[in-house]
Parts: structure tokens; C-alpha cells; sequence
């Protein structure tokens, strides 16, 4: 059987959803009204997921079976699925996939460019101005010493 098209899901940290040890699911966020993937599962229901981590160039592909299940048939879940670390996504969402895993895979990195988030990136730059922050604090607070101790030299040399 001919393999379906590629279609990104995406989403914030914590939107794919561990059911239990080998069932995850997601939400359905709306898009382009094309209905792609939910067409291509009822042909057929095998997916593959590929999980890429950048800044680890880490990878994981995830086979399995998908299941679509309706707002209407699960409200629950759906509700679930919504809720991230963050709080609960406010976007409308008439449908889930549940994917239940038959086998995982963890590729290598080789491929996998290094690419940061905006988030990491602030904090990177925020440790990193944290330490040269302490450094010109520490080099003030020298200048300072230096300068006493040239001052009182001078006091010495004009006393003389």
C-alpha cells in the first residue's frame, strides 16, 4: 500500500501525551480544513512519528496504529490533551489522535543539526551575562583597591 503523505503536528512543550506504557496521544488542531491525515487513517491506520530533540540531536521514530477519537465520543481526553505545563491551550480542538505504539526506533544524530529554542537561547545568554557580570564587578572592586593603594603611595612619596 502506498505510504500517505508527511503532515507536521506540532505544538507547545508537553503536547504529546503518555496514556500509558505503550499508547500517546495528541490533540487535533485545527488547520486547512484539508483533513489529510484524518483521510489517510481511515485507509489506513499506520503511523510513524519522528520525535526530534535539536539542541541533543536526538531522535526517536514511533510506529504504531492510529485511532481518531471525537470530541463528542471523549470530551475527557480532550480536555487532557489540552492541558500542557503551561496551563490549558486555549485553541478549539474537535478531535484526538491516539497512536497505540507497536515498536520505537532511536536514530542516530548524524543528521540532525543543532538548533536552539528562543528560550534556551535567552537563558544561555542570561547565564552568560551573569558571568561576566561578576566579572566586571570583580574587576571594579580591584580597579577600586588599586586605585586607593596609588593614592595612599602617593601620600607616602609627598610626605617624604
Amino acid at each position: 500500500m502506498p505510504a500517505g503523505p508527511l503532515q507536521h503536528r506540532g505544538g507547545p512543550t508537553g503536547f504529546v501525551h503518555v496514556l500509558d506504557p505503550s499508547t500517546i496521544a495528541l490533540a487535533d488542531f485545527p488547520g486547512n480544513k484539508q483533513f489529510v491525515t484524518t483521510g489517510n487513517l481511515d485507509a489506513n491506520d499506520r503511523v510513524a512519528l519522528f520525535f526530534i530533540d535539536y539542541p541533543t540531536r536526538a531522535r526517536i521514530k514511533i510506529y504504531g496504529r492510529a485511532e481518531i477519537v471525537e470530541r463528542t465520543d471523549n470530551p475527557e481526553l480532550i480536555q487532557r490533551l489540552l492541558t500542557v505545563p503551561g496551563g490549558v491551550m486555549d485553541v478549539a480542538c474537535e478531535r484526538a489522535f491516539v497512536i497505540h505504539v507497536e515498536a520505537f526506533n532511536l536514530n542516530c544524530s548524524r543528521n540532525i543539526p543543532t538548533k536552539y529554542s528562543a528560550e534556551r537561547m535567552r537563558e544561555s545568554l542570561r547565564l552568560a551575562r551573569a558571568a561576566r557580570a561578576d566579572e566586571i564587578e570583580e574587576l571594579q572592586v580591584r580597579n577600586k583597591e588599586m586605585a586607593e593603594e596609588i593614592a595612599r603611595l602617593r601620600a607616602l612619596v609627598g610626605e617624604s
